[in-house]
């Protein structure tokens, strides 16, 4: 028996997706990418949203992953034009794309719970050194993200970019947890009173 896992590596410019039925081999895991940051939109969650639907609605998933966003905005000092007194008081900004995560994570949690699937989400520290190896687990996103091509180049995941190698990573990953255990037990016990 195999459940089909739909993981994500969400982002409002370029979120990755992939589907693997688990457990099986990860040559076989599909993967595709999509953007929310469309001209003329000014809410990229509904975008997103309507993307995860879809994609619910053709592989119909046994169980929802995800890279979990982090708890806090990152931010950072900026160089401040000087005011009308000719000072220039310290200027702090945000990252804005982090502003976006926690919602799309939201959506990806929220289309779970509405299907009833159970989920699994874990910090991209905790994934990558799961997925990668001990040590690997605080690479840099740039590293990160081209460690996670090569993983999947060997073993034969055909993903089109690094946010699509993401997902397929995270998916592995979800296949290795105690929830994906768990929710594949279940479907065993129902297809057992079923027959």
């Amino acid at each position: 028996m195999q459940l089909v896992i739909l993981a994500f590596d969400q982002s409002k410019t370029h979120s990755g997706w992939a589907r693997f039925n688990a457990p099986g081999e990860p040559a076989f895991i599909r993967c595709g990418s999509f953007s929310c940051d469309q001209p003329g939109t000014d809410d990229p969650a509904d975008i997103f949203a309507g993307e995860v639907k879809a994609l619910v609605k053709e592989f119909k998933p046994g169980f929802f992953a995800w890279e979990r966003s982090k708890p806090s905005i990152s931010s950072y000092a900026v160089k401040a034009k000087a005011d009308l007194g000719g000072t220039k008081p310290p200027g702090w900004t945000v990252n804005a794309k982090q502003l976006i995560l926690p919602e799309l994570q939201g959506v990806i949690r929220g289309m779970a719970r509405a299907y009833g699937k159970p989920t699994a989400c874990a910090y991209p520290s905790t994934w990558r050194a799961a997925i990668f190896g001990q040590g690997k687990g605080n690479l840099t996103t740039i590293k990160a993200k081209a460690e996670a091509r090569l993983y999947c180049e060997r073993f034969h995941i055909n993903a089109s970019n690094e946010h699509e190698a993401e997902a397929a990573c995270v998916a592995l990953w979800a296949a290795s947890t105690p929830e994906f255990r768990w929710a594949l037990d279940k479907a065993r016990q129902r297809a057992e009173v079923a027959a």
